[in-house]
């Protein structure tokens, strides 16, 4: 059976669409627990009870298994007026996803690859995924 090259080429659209859009894209999902950054961006404005459940599982996590976690707001400045280097990629990914909800970001400590990514989850899969890529 043939495919017409346009339909190919618009299945293959879509397809990457529905990667980027991805509530939660694994970007590594075969590395074993290591050191680790669990990060949040925020609107701080908009939390909720849930989520500062959420997150106060992720902080008591973090200094039980001697990881780092980090809330940082959505319009964080240094100093200087500017975007922090260290989270501008986070908190650009936070803008680019055009939600208002929370995202998680676990990250490796060594490398700074990130190894998940997604919309905040509920405090029992947080702590699956975090306790997944950071041990504890």
């Amino acid at each position: 059976m043939k495919i017409p090259t346009l339909k190919l080429i618009h299945v293959c659209l879509l397809a990457a669409v529905a990667v980027v859009l991805a509530p939660s894209a694994k970007v590594d999902s075969t590395v074993s627990p290591q050191q680790v950054r669990a990060i949040i961006v925020e609107n701080p404005k908009a939390g909720t009870a849930d989520q500062d459940s959420t997150e106060q599982v992720l902080q008591s996590w973090a200094e039980a298994s001697k990881n780092f976690y980090k809330k940082v707001p959505f319009d964080a400045k240094d100093k200087d007026g500017k975007t922090p280097s260290t989270y501008a990629r986070f908190i650009d990914a936070w803008n680019a996803s055009g939600s208002t909800d929370p995202m998680l970001f676990v990250v490796a400590e060594s490398t700074g690859k990130i190894l998940w990514s997604g919309k905040l989850p509920d405090r029992d899969s947080a702590l699956t995924v975090a306790k997944k890529y950071g041990g504890g």
